[in-house]
């Protein structure tokens, strides 16, 4: 009879602690949950600091292209044109060459063109001789130029070629310069078929130098 006694306590007792084990273990699993494996800590990527840089907004001022002196226009397109400093008239008013002033000659063909008596100071602009259009001088045509300081004669005016003066077929002389022909500049020709000389001082032999810088320009 003890015996049967402390058998069932015994048994009793096991099922206490089973039971008391579980709880215990249950308990624990829903406060503190067991991880298996490595750290499974996700971390939120770092935020990209990368800075854009501002765009550039600085802008270049358009090149001014306005002219500071006067401009005349001149010419017909044909027959002879002489243009006299000494003796210039628009409109039936004399004119006096300043720095700056820009002389349009109209584009054409010209039995020969004379620049003459054009002088204003070399501390400011020149002033400027240029085409109109395409000016042709074909044959024993010429373009005299004299007398003339701090003035430019150029072809690069408006026209479908870079070259608005054409010289072509002359049997004698395409260009020529005579008297006091100082800072002056001859640009964008064109010559074909002259048989003399294309560009001629003339009387040159007869001028003395007296050590002053004079400046010619043929581009």
């Amino acid at each position: 009879m003890p015996q049967l006694f402390y058998r069932s306590l015994r048994c009793l007792s096991l099922c206490f602690c089973t039971a008391l084990f579980v709880q215990s273990y249950s308990s624990c699993t829903k406060s503190s949950p067991i991880f298996i494996g490595g750290d499974t800590t996700t971390t939120n990527p770092p935020k990209d600091t990368t800075t854009t840089p501002p765009k550039d907004t600085t802008t270049t001022p358009p090149k001014d292209t306005t002219t500071k002196g006067r401009v005349f226009q001149v010419g017909t397109g044909s027959g002879t044109l002489t243009i006299d400093g000494s003796n210039f008239t628009v409109n039936g008013t004399k004119v006096t060459f300043e720095n700056d002033d820009v002389v349009k000659i109209k584009g054409g063909s010209y039995t020969g063109i004379t620049i003459r008596n054009v002088s204003v100071p070399a501390s400011g602009g020149r002033v400027t001789f240029i085409n109109d259009g395409l000016i042709q001088l074909d044959g024993t045509k010429q373009l005299n130029l004299s007398n003339l300081n701090n003035v430019t004669v150029s072809g690069a005016g408006a026209s479908a070629s870079s070259r608005g003066f054409v010289f072509t077929n002359n049997s004698f002389r395409a260009v020529i310069l005579s008297g006091a022909v100082n800072n002056f500049t001859l640009q964008n020709m064109f010559f074909k078929n002259i048989s003399d000389y294309v560009i001629m001082y003339n009387g040159l032999d007869n001028m003395i130098y007296n050590g002053t810088p004079v400046p010619i320009y043929l581009i």
